[in-house]
């Protein structure tokens, strides 16, 4: 089941860059009476969807109804743009931030929360439009208790990119990819297209892929930051509560010379 969540009843700052005049315009949509669908409970995930057409937004599932998409595609001219919609958990004052990435292309939309541990979760959604022949990707869950720095991991897209869920377990483990070579045999991937269409996403001269593909509770979360040293990749994972069995596919690009380390983040049971 999908929820309905009206974006002028949730408190989502977005903070968008002043990019300089030769580099990518970025703009907050206006989202007053547009409704945005997301997954019920235990079924969202952080992630970014793109919208390139107006045929794409008549179908897009992102929005509740045909008002809402009429609603965003009077703000989008899809022959220069095409619409970016971040959905997240997070507390009530969580914030969406965007920033060009270290390629000086890639948009980077990373939202900022409070700590799982200290938040009461909500679903969360906002909308931008974006130039059309722009790469975007989803950058690291920021904590407000610990900035996210320069040089963070960033969560790929995995359109087109079809995942062969037997090769994962029931909780997520790290496959570091460091070549075009070990991606070309990395059997997670179903098939070629797949996984040349994430060898376009990623410059092995300077990451590498960490792959992370389980089966468990829809609830099951998994975030990454830089570690305090800023050579580590941090992963963190939530077991969910739900009694469910969903499969779960992450790929982010790391700093190729950066360690990666996994740790088990545990949630405390609300008291009732």
């Amino acid at each position: 089941m999908r929820s309905v969540l009206c974006a002028v009843a949730v408190a989502v700052l977005v903070t968008v860059p002043a990019f300089a005049a030769d580099q990518p315009a970025v703009r907050a949509l206006n989202l007053q009476n547009v409704k945005l669908a997301l997954p019920a409970l235990g079924e969202l995930r952080e992630g970014l969807t793109e919208v390139r057409t107006a045929d794409e937004l008549a179908k897009s599932a992102a929005f509740a109804d045909d008002a809402s998409r009429a609603a965003v595609g009077k703000q989008v001219d899809f022959a220069k743009e095409k619409v970016v919609v971040v959905t997240w958990w997070g507390r009530s004052p969580s914030s969406v931030r965007v920033r060009l990435g270290k390629d000086g292309k890639t948009v980077l939309f990373t939202v900022v929360t409070a700590r799982p541990a200290l938040a009461i979760l909500r679903p969360h959604a906002a909308a931008f439009a974006a130039p059309r022949d722009v790469p975007v990707a989803f950058g690291a869950l920021g904590l407000l208790l610990d900035l996210v720095r320069d040089g963070e991991p960033v969560r790929l897209s995995l359109e087109g990119v079809k995942v062969d869920f037997s090769r994962g377990g029931y909780e997520p483990k790290p496959l570091e990819i460091r070549s075009a070579d070990e991606l070309a045999k990395a059997e997670v991937f179903a098939d070629e297209a797949s996984r040349a269409a994430l060898g376009k996403r990623v410059d092995f001269a300077k990451d590498k892929l960490v792959v992370f593909v389980w089966s468990g509770s829809g609830g099951d979360k998994l975030v990454a930051a830089p570690g305090k040293d800023g050579q580590t990749a941090v992963f963190a994972f939530t077991a969910g509560r739900t009694d469910d069995l969903r499969h779960h596919a992450y790929v982010f690009a790391v700093p190729r010379g950066w360690k990666v380390k996994k740790v088990k983040y545990c949630l405390p049971h609300s008291s009732t």
